[in-house]
């Protein structure tokens, strides 16, 4: 039987652990729509108008614009304090970014919790013509050399879902055992650089055309040409991938233009 003081302890626990699992939520909006939270989200999507927005946890973070270079002291919604604010499905360990312009970035959010980045509305306290989700750069210089962090900076953000990256993400990236030497590094670059803009197997972006039809995109010569000027790598402040990597992406989506999707189970790349 327990005893009196572990009895109340038990009890405190347990008021806590309520007030937790009771604390505030999402709402729902009825005006016009200024973000959606949905995916693997309890309950969702939610969709909250522009004072929904402001009402939630804020931070500020210190960030240098990886398009055009300039350090801005960055202020908007706390993107780790908004998970607090959902109840999330088994698995869920990615979190994305939509665009308004179809982009779907994913984001390890183990990466989000330890940033702490902005869905930030203003920059040197003056308020941006489109929200931006800005990066403590300046801080962390690690983000500098990590060759996704220039694609974190999405704007034009309208929807934010939480999602498992190996049912999502891991899946569309599948191939099949003994598939060329080089595949699965390809399937790693195209996670980290790729997805975000263009469409693989139904996962991923539509700011770019879909790459799973094969073509030009399998060569690596003209994969290489095709890149030089992809307007993804320069204008976003992204360095073009090395010779190497293009061969092995070219790799990986001939096997993907070649492979039905029941063929693609194992291996499956990693979160990149």
């Amino acid at each position: 039987m327990a005893r009196p003081h572990r009895r109340g302890v038990l009890l405190a626990f347990a008021v806590a652990g309520l007030a937790c699992s009771s604390g505030p939520r999402l709402p729902r909006t009825s005006d016009a729509v200024a973000l959606e939270v949905g995916g693997a989200a309890k309950g969702g999507p939610f969709r909250l108008s522009e004072a929904d927005v402001a009402a939630l946890p804020r931070g500020e973070v210190r960030g240098v614009d990886p398009r055009t270079g300039q350090a801005a002291q960055y202020e908007g919604l706390a993107l780790a304090a908004l998970e607090e604010r959902v109840e999330l499905e088994r698995g869920a360990d990615t979190l994305v970014l939509r665009s308004a312009g179809g982009e779907e970035v994913p984001i390890p959010l183990s990466v989000v919790r330890q940033l702490r980045p902005v869905l930030a509305s203003r920059a040197d306290g003056e308020a941006l013509e489109a929200r931006v989700v800005a990066w403590p750069n300046v801080a962390h210089h690690g983000l500098n050399t990590d060759p996704r962090a220039p694609l974190w900076w999405v704007r034009q953000v309208v929807g934010i879902d939480f999602v498992p990256w190996h049912r999502v993400y891991g899946k569309a990236l599948r191939i099949p055992e003994g598939a060329p030497r080089g595949a699965l590094a390809g399937a790693r670059t195209f996670g980290s650089r790729c997805i975000g803009c263009h469409e693989l197997r139904g996962t991923g972006g539509a700011n770019g055309p879909a790459l799973e039809q094969g073509g030009a995109f399998t060569e690596p010569a003209r994969l290489r040409a095709i890149l030089a000027d992809h307007p993804g790598v320069g204008s976003a402040g992204l360095p073009a991938p090395a010779p190497e990597r293009i061969e092995e992406l070219a790799t990986f989506l001939k096997v993907i233009a070649a492979t039905r999707p029941e063929e693609g189970e194992e291996p499956e790349p990693a979160n990149p």
